[in-house]
């Protein structure tokens, strides 16, 4: 991915297409599916550079709280997570006990009639 890929990820994100931040995350932190679904964002510590999967709030394997240092792949992959976990506290205002991936939400809302 070159520089300007990595800098595409720091515009505008929809909470809807978060695929290349789940992908990053997963890759820095080698961190399986069920955990990656249920961190928040205060398990993640990117000036650290480590995610803590408490077994109390994170589906961690076996139950074990994990601390996870994040995996030396490349600066840009660990400039998307930097860059999505900035964009959910400066421009969504989530906070600590916020998810860090959001479940999707459908455009499409039925209407109920009642008689």
């Amino acid at each position: 991915m070159s520089q300007s890929a990595a800098e595409g990820f720091r515009g505008p994100l929809l909470l809807n297409d978060a695929g290349p931040q789940t992908f990053a995350t997963t890759v820095i932190g080698m961190t399986r599916d069920g955990a990656i679904a249920s961190l928040k964002l205060k398990h993640v510590d990117v000036e650290q550079g480590r995610l803590l999967q408490d077994a109390r709030e994170v589906r961690t394997k076996f139950s074990k709280t994990i601390t996870t240092w994040f995996f030396p792949v490349s600066d840009e992959v660990r400039q998307i997570v930097t860059h999505w976990v900035e964009h959910l506290r400066k421009e969504k205002l989530f906070g600590d006990s916020d998810p860090l991936f959001p479940a999707r939400t459908s455009a499409f809302k039925p209407k109920v009639w009642l008689e």
